[in-house]
Order: structure tokens, then sequence, then C-alpha cells
């Protein structure tokens, strides 16, 4: 879910995933937040996550906003 793919080595990025927990079978959406550790595999270090299941679309886009707020401070440090 991030707005500009040309990420580097520490950047900070965030990212929306979905699935099934296959044990429980239960659906789960969540917002993780962290720092790209691979490039080549995109691979991340998550901060933190977010699970989102029972937020509103409204409520969802104010998170977002919250994150992306907090990495654009982050760039200029």
């Amino acid at each position: 879910m991030n707005d500009d793919m040309n990420v580097t080595l520490g950047d900070f990025v965030f990212f929306y995933r979905q699935g099934i927990n296959p044990q429980t079978k239960e659906k789960y959406q969540y917002l993780d937040i962290g720092t790209l550790v691979n490039t080549k595999s995109s691979s991340t270090y998550t901060i933190l996550r977010c699970n989102i299941n029972n937020v509103s679309d409204d409520e969802l886009e104010e998170i977002i906003k919250f994150f992306k707020e907090i990495k654009k401070l982050r760039k200029k440090f």
C-alpha cells in the first residue's frame, strides 16, 4: 500500500495484508508498518501490526493518513 514503490533499505513502509487463518478459518486484515530490509524480496521488518478487521472505511482512511504523516516526519530526520 505504498504510494511510491521506489524504496530503499531502511525506508519506512506500510502494507495492507489480508487472508484466512488456516487454523481458525477466520478472515484477517492487517496494516503492517515497518522498515524495508531486503529490496529484492521486498522483505520488511514489521514494527507494528494493526488488526483492522472491524475498522470502517472512514476509520481506515484516517489510519492511513496518520501513518503517511509519520512517514513524512521520519524522512525529515
